[in-house]
């Protein structure tokens, strides 16, 4: 049975998906030029080698400028390394495919 989620927990959903929303469209309204440069200096890889998109770059990029390497939580815990408490997590764009 899926849990239903209370007021407090609605309104906490709400405003993570504006705050999303909103620097989405900072991102977006970047010109295309600039979107490529930052993903071309950072070149932003996971803890498994795999490159991140343009869109997924620039994201980490206006979040957390000092990134060098990203992953979950259990990517970090794979590859031997330990999330240190407090850490929080960066807002990404991922595919979850079509029903």
């Amino acid at each position: 049975m899926k849990r239903q989620l209370s007021p407090a927990d609605i309104a906490r959903r709400d405003e993570r998906r504006a705050r999303f929303r909103a620097l989405w469209k900072s991102i977006a309204d970047l010109p295309e030029a600039e979107r490529i440069a930052i993903a071309v200096r950072f070149g932003l890889r996971t803890v498994q080698a795999h490159e991140l998109s343009l869109s997924n770059t620039c994201l980490v990029w206006k979040q957390c400028p000092t990134a060098t390497v990203v992953g979950g939580f259990r990517q970090w815990i794979k590859q031997g390394r330990a999330v240190r408490k407090g850490e929080h997590g960066l807002m990404i764009w991922v595919p979850i495919g079509t029903g």
